[in-house]
């Protein structure tokens, strides 16, 4: 892919992170650097569209990544996500410091600072969730199938949990759509973390597949590290 595509298609996933609604090439045109029209800008969306990366939901609406176009951005992403913030890292560490469950105050806050779902699983079969009502609060979840198909995903976590266990390892994963075991409309950072006690555990952020994956990825990161402490 050239270098004015890539930028293109990665200017449109942003904005959809963003807005979760079509992107349109009069937008991008008005605002994303391109030094070319609307209309060029709108075609070259279509070739995007023919090779798999982008899909027009409706003819008159703009257009989104397919779960292709996320699996580039997150290729970009390689090494470069977010840094956290001093006062993010503080209240993490905080957080770890609690003297009861701090693995789930750790939870707590991370679902707080990512605004998406937390999953902790201490082993395979002991599992804790929070912050679901983030992930319903967006536009995605206005869908009740939707809704739906995720509360079934909650109440088959034990079976999840243990297939992804299998599936992971200590380094930080990246799961979206029909790779996703919580659900295909979904995306998800996981890790494996060790305590100090050298038990295994799991600590997952589950959100929409256009959630911020450079932030959230740091934070899964931050947080691991503060696990393996505890």
């Amino acid at each position: 892919m050239d270098s004015r595509k890539t930028k293109l298609l990665l200017s449109v996933i942003h904005e959809y992170i963003k807005k979760a609604t079509p992107v349109a090439s009069k937008m991008l045109a008005g605002r994303g650097g391109f030094k070319i029209s609307s209309a060029t800008l709108r075609n070259e969306m279509a070739d995007l569209e023919e090779e798999g990366y982008l899909v027009q939901p409706h003819t008159s609406a703009g257009r989104i990544p397919t779960e292709a176009g996320f699996a580039f951005y997150l290729a970009s992403l390689s090494g470069k996500e977010s840094a956290l913030d001093n006062k993010e890292k503080k209240d993490l560490e905080r957080a770890a410091r609690t003297a009861e469950f701090p693995e789930k105050s750790l939870a707590k806050v991370l679902a707080e600072l990512s605004e998406e779902a937390v999953i902790l699983a201490f082993g395979k079969n002991d599992v804790y969730y929070t912050g679901l009502s983030n992930l319903f609060a967006k536009p995605e979840f206005h869908d009740q199938d939707l809704v739906y198909r995720i509360g079934e995903v909650v109440d088959h976590l034990d079976e999840i949990i243990n297939e992804i266990f299998e599936e992971t390892k200590e380094e930080i994963k990246v799961l979206i759509g029909k790779k996703n075991p919580f659900s295909a409309d979904c995306g998800a950072v996981v890790s494996r973390y060790r305590g100090k006690n050298k038990k295994v555990g799991l600590v997952a952020v589950l959100g929409p597949i256009r959630m911020d994956y450079g932030k959230n990825i740091a934070l899964v990161r931050e947080v691991k590290d503060l696990l393996n402490k505890i």
